[in-house]
């Protein structure tokens, strides 16, 4: 994306700041970089960063309240989401992206890019009573911060415009435009064969069946065997995902072999799923079992040996980790963990899905494996998930990053429908949607899993904003080619009336639609031809919402 630059340097003795500014057509991005004035090379350390935001007046905040778990000092944006004025945030300590509208109407969506890679940490904002934001560190890091010189801090992004504007933003992204796609050190040493690694052609996007949510935690009392090693439990989401042509399965917390006899009995499932062309992902700790660069090493060459193409690493929040480190979260020694990671999985063609974590910060724009994250208030809250969150995540959350929510069909809380779930596997962007609900329950609505789930892509060309406020519903539209996928949500039963006129002049199409039943456990399905002159009305239920995939007849 196009920017116009400008690079301003202070100079004091021996070093100098230079601050440089971009400023795109819907946001701007800044950064420092500092260097000694004789080249040389050396460490420092930095005390306290002073970037600060300084809101207009008369601006409402929505964010995710920086507010470490009482009961095990963590946080992993997985908290929700809230609304102020800016004049009513003295004291509160805010995560990123963190967006703000203005008495004009004008939104903006600051956040940070470019993070992995630095030797920074992850930052925060603290806000005084005139709205001003400025950035702290995580409470267990400390300020002073060693570095190298020459140095380049992360970028400071912010999206500006309307929602669409924000919707569609991909600054945090665009910053990373000098960067290729990460190589070795030595990868001029390398083998032809070892470089084509670096194509990242082996990359799979697509949709992953899942256990963990509807079927039993940990060893069943009934069979003594771990869900996560009972291969016939496994087999019947396979089967189903090589059915419907999905490519990924996952092992969660628990699957690893603990012998000889396990491990050719995991190879052989293994084996089973790629016979169906399902791929297996397998679950990691990150700060226990991939700590170090030898450790990560070690664990994925014989995973690798196993026959495993995909990680959802875990817990870099420090949960399971017993002391709880001071390096966690958003500490510098985390932040380098990720690169490891990063790098040391590209080198054994692993795809990652990344939970337990902070934001994402452009990184796969540099690593384009890394297809899925966490850093949100998921399905795995179940009961707890609020539908003001669900609407929000599109404009805050999944801007800056592909985002795990594990949408279902059948709701597992209270606070969500059929519709609503439905509606997830469109609002949200990722490379990699986790299915997280049963065989069963699929089968039992394979209309919509054959006509609205199977052809849904994980890729876009176009996306359209069309109705909503955050903190009260959203309705996105996604293109792929010439279909139109929709969804929609709300925190209370609306009746929406949709403009088509985003569809091609003078063409016709047909549009299905999926929307609340009479409860929240069942779908309404209707079929209507449109055109770019078109209006749909659908309604919701409370916390409902609906899917609509249009195609040119």
């Amino acid at each position: 994306m196009e920017a116009n630059e400008t690079k301003i340097t202070f100079y004091d003795y021996d070093f100098a700041l230079q601050m440089t500014f971009r400023v795109y057509d819907t946001g701007y991005a800044f950064r420092y970089y500092i260097f000694a004035l004789d080249d040389s090379t050396g460490n420092m350390i930095i005390h306290e960063e002073n970037t600060s935001f300084a809101l207009p007046e008369d601006t409402r905040v929505y964010y995710m309240e920086y507010i470490e778990n009482p009961n095990d000092d963590r946080f992993s944006y997985e908290e929700s989401y809230k609304s102020k004025k800016s004049d009513r945030l003295k004291g509160i300590n805010l995560s990123m992206p963190l967006l703000y509208k203005t008495s004009d109407d004008v939104y903006s969506l600051i956040s940070e890019s470019e993070l992995i890679g630095s030797n920074y940490i992850g930052s925060f904002l603290s806000s005084d009573e005139n709205g001003v934001l400025k950035t702290i560190p995580a409470h267990h890091a400390h300020n002073n911060v060693e570095v190298t010189y020459p140095f380049y801090t992360p970028w400071r992004t912010a999206a500006v415009g309307n929602l669409n504007d924000i919707v569609n933003s991909t600054i945090v992204e665009d910053v990373y435009d000098e960067i290729e796609y990460y190589k070795p050190d030595n990868y001029n040493e390398l083998s032809q064969e070892e470089k084509n690694i670096y194509n990242y052609d082996w990359v799979k996007p697509g949709k992953c069946a899942w256990t963990w949510l509807k079927e039993y935690h940990g060893i069943n009392p009934d069979t003594g065997i771990h869900t996560q090693k009972n291969y016939e439990i496994s087999k019947k989401y396979i089967d189903y995902a090589s059915q419907n042509g999905w490519n990924w399965f996952l092992f969660d917390a628990g699957w690893e072999p603990d012998n000889t006899s396990q491990i050719e009995e995991f190879k052989s499932i293994v084996e089973y799923a790629n016979s169906k062309n399902v791929h297996i992902m397998v679950w990691a700790h990150s700060l226990n079992e991939l700590s170090t660069p030898a450790k990560i090493d070690a664990c994925l060459r014989r995973w690798k040996l196993w026959g495993i193409e995909g990680l959802k690493i875990d817990f870099f929040d420090g949960m399971y980790v017993d002391p709880l480190p001071d390096a966690r979260g958003e500490h510098q020694d985390v932040i380098n963990i990720y690169d490891q990671i990063y790098q040391i999985s590209a080198k054994y063609q692993m795809v990652l899905n990344i939970h337990g974590a902070n934001k994402p910060t452009g990184e796969r724009r540099k690593y384009p494996h890394v297809i899925n994250r966490e850093a949100i208030r998921g399905n795995e809250w179940r009961g707890s998930v609020s539908m003001s969150d669900v609407v929000t995540i599109p404009y805050i959350r999944s801007v800056v990053g592909p985002s795990d929510y594990t949408p279902t069909l059948v709701p597992c809380g209270k606070n969500t429908t059929m519709g609503s779930q439905l509606a997830m596997h469109v609002l949200y962007e990722t490379g990699m949607i986790t299915m997280a609900d049963t065989p069963a329950n699929y089968a039992s609505n394979q209309d919509v899993v054959t006509n609205f789930l199977n052809p849904l892509p994980v890729t876009w060309d176009e996306i359209k904003y069309l109705n909503g406020d955050p903190l009260y519903s959203c309705v996105i539209a996604r293109r792929k080619g010439d279909t139109w996928w929709i969804g929609g949500v709300s925190t209370l039963s609306k009746n929406f009336e949709l403009d088509l006129s985003f569809l091609e002049k003078n063409k016709t199409y047909n549009a299905d639609i999926y929307s609340d039943g009479s409860n929240g456990y069942s779908l309404n399905h209707q079929t209507k031809e449109v055109n770019s002159t078109s209006l749909i009305n659908v309604s919701t239920l409370d916390v409902g919402g609906f899917g609509i995939k249009i195609t040119i007849k």
